[in-house]
């Protein structure tokens, strides 16, 4: 009976392994569907199965007759979920074939050819096809202390001229804030840093680029600075480029760069922030000028000039587009350095016509028209464009008898 025992166990230990070694086995890339996208584009649908044990990436290969490939497009893998890849182009008119793969420091996994995808609408290229090199991966960003934001990347093009840091903010669209040369690359090490952020809710995203064309990240996860202190970023110059940093108050954790963009800090800029949701006015009155943007509470804006009598204030919330706010605290409230706001000209009030009505002949008609104050009688009399107390400058009250 013993013995009986005993051989049962090694049988289970034996199937134990046996079953163990069978999980460890890794499964190809999976092409799970192919489509063109927009026209002159392919998505291609797929699995990745790359080991979640192991530091690995996902790419995405190329050829227009189904042999020869050159790699494309490079990603985080996904595990066991559905991923998409878009070949944006735009693709010359022709058929393409697609394979993903993965590797890691172990081996390198394909899957199989996908299906045709072909392009033939009209606007597609005629002309040979260029491919622009190979697409930053975005590692990390984070704030990476009271004021700064951390980018972490890494970089597997052979074909570029540099790569680009692009920054977006709530209050203003992306642009490039780093033009890294293959050198400022290789002394930043994978990372760099942005200094001196003023509050507000930051994404990065990293391009490479060179003569073909640029290849951009996906745009990484949100920085929120909320520090009040924190002064304007600095975007670096022909007079102020790149200069070795001081590093005391950056973190140690982390690999630290030996150049970053800096600057010696500047005067905060003169901004307004909404305490309630308000309406902003086309000129500097409330009932005489129309709205111009409704703002939310919260919402930080650049003050740009000030009325004429200075108790508006004239802000930019959109670019090249302005409204006025009264500086009322219960409004708004505002930071930064506003000692040297400009003075504006204020707009010309909009001409209200009036409107002549008649009065019923039993109230004596003409005659209490004739007698009404200036003020309220319906008339501009003294020809500012104003009538009445609309002319705020020339009529303290309805009853006044001489509007000037």
């Amino acid at each position: 009976m013993k013995n009986f025992i005993y051989m049962r166990w090694i049988i289970v230990m034996l199937l134990g392994s046996v079953f163990l070694t069978s999980c460890d086995l890794q499964a190809d890339p999976v092409i799970v569907d192919q489509a063109v996208d927009e026209a002159c584009g392919a998505r291609i649908t797929y699995v990745d199965h790359a080991p979640a044990n192991k530091a690995s990436y996902v790419f995405l290969r190329r050829s227009n007759d189904g042999t020869q490939f050159s790699d494309i497009k490079i990603a985080k893998p996904n595990g066991e979920e559905t991923a998409v890849f878009v070949d944006e182009g735009k693709l010359p008119i022709g058929t393409y074939y697609y394979m993903v793969g993965y590797f890691t420091s172990d081996e390198v996994r394909y899957s199989e050819v996908s299906e045709p995808v072909v392009i033939s609408d009209d606007s597609c290229d005629t002309e040979l096809l260029i491919n622009k090199p190979l697409n930053p991966i975005l590692l990390d960003v984070s704030q990476q202390s009271t004021c700064d934001a951390s980018i972490q990347y890494v970089i597997y093009a052979e074909d570029y001229d540099g790569i680009r840091i692009y920054r977006r903010s709530q209050q203003k669209s992306e642009a490039v804030i780093a033009d890294l040369s293959p050198q400022d690359i290789e002394n930043l090490n994978g990372f760099f840093y942005d200094l001196g952020l003023p509050p507000g809710t930051y994404r990065y995203r990293v391009s490479a680029y060179n003569e073909n064309g640029e290849s951009f990240s996906e745009l990484g996860d949100e920085v929120v600075i909320t520090d009040q202190s924190c002064h304007i970023p600095y975007a670096p110059t022909e007079t102020n480029p790149i200069v070795p940093i001081n590093t005391v108050g950056l973190s140690t954790t982390s690999p630290l760069p030996a150049l970053v963009y800096t600057s010696t800090p500047e005067p905060q800029a003169c901004v307004w922030e909404a305490v309630i949701n308000v309406f902003l006015r086309k000129g500097p009155n409330i009932e005489l000028f129309e709205k111009a943007a409704a703002i939310e509470q919260g919402t930080i804006l650049p003050i740009i000039g000030q009325s004429e009598f200075g108790n508006f204030w004239l802000l930019e919330f959109q670019p090249g587009r302005q409204g006025y706010v009264s500086k009322s605290e219960n409004i708004g409230r505002t930071s930064g350095d506003c000692s040297g706001v400009p003075t504006q000209i204020d707009p010309i009030p909009p001409v209200i016509e009036a409107i002549a009505t008649q009065a019923p002949e039993e109230t004596g008609g003409d005659e209490d028209a004739a007698g009404a104050p200036e003020c309220s009688d319906g008339i501009d009399n003294d020809g500012d464009g104003a009538a009445d107390m609309r002319d705020l400058a020339g009529c303290t009250s309805s009853d006044d008898p001489i509007e000037d």
